[in-house]
């Protein structure tokens, strides 16, 4: 295990909230990242023998270039109390959780299992859809809620793990299916 020598990270992020009519309320964030490693020497051995290599070119681990929200809710007052009506879409660009450079002195078929492992090592970007419809039931304290998460049932990994260029595996962590439920909830 060794440092990974320096690296600049620099980006912005936005939040609005918008109030376009009565009882609608607009959000959404954005977040831009620049990850970079100035420089990252890291070891290798070849033949036996330890050599340096530049590594200074690599992905920056779970560091995703963009991400973004947005979600609206609608709110009804109606005599049997308020009615609310919220979708939320988020989005979050590749990651990378394992990335490692093959010394140019090492072999053809070795540089060829560090690509591969490289590939397996990042996760692809994606993005999900959650929804809540929910009645605030007039002078109760009561609030009666359906709500689903993933609604379109998106195919996601979270998190990897490889030992591909070590002893082999490499292993995917899936994201959340569509879920869903009620809920009940009483304030007093």
């Amino acid at each position: 295990m060794q440092n990974a020598g320096s690296a600049r990270t620099y980006g912005a992020e936005f939040e609005a909230t918008a109030l376009p009519w009565r009882g609608m309320e607009v959000n959404g964030s954005l977040s831009l990242l620049h990850a970079a490693y100035s420089t990252f020497m890291g070891t290798q051995l070849v033949n036996d023998e330890p050599v340096l290599v530049d590594r200074s070119k690599e992905g920056f681990p779970q560091a995703p270039k963009l991400t973004f929200s947005v979600g609206a809710t609608q709110t009804f007052d109606l005599p049997a109390g308020k009615l609310s009506v919220h979708a939320d879409y988020a989005y979050v660009s590749s990651r990378i959780f394992y990335q490692d450079t093959a010394s140019p002195l090492q072999p053809a078929d070795v540089q060829a299992i560090y690509a591969r492992a490289n590939e397996l090592g990042t996760v692809s970007g994606y993005g999900l859809l959650n929804g809540r419809l929910a009645m605030n039931v007039a002078d109760t304290g009561l609030e009666l809620a359906l709500w689903a998460r993933n609604i379109a049932n998106k195919r996601y990994l979270n998190v990897v793990s490889t030992f591909y260029t070590s002893f082999g595996p490499a292993m995917g962590f899936p994201g959340a299916p569509r879920i869903y439920g009620v809920a009940a909830t009483y304030k007093w």
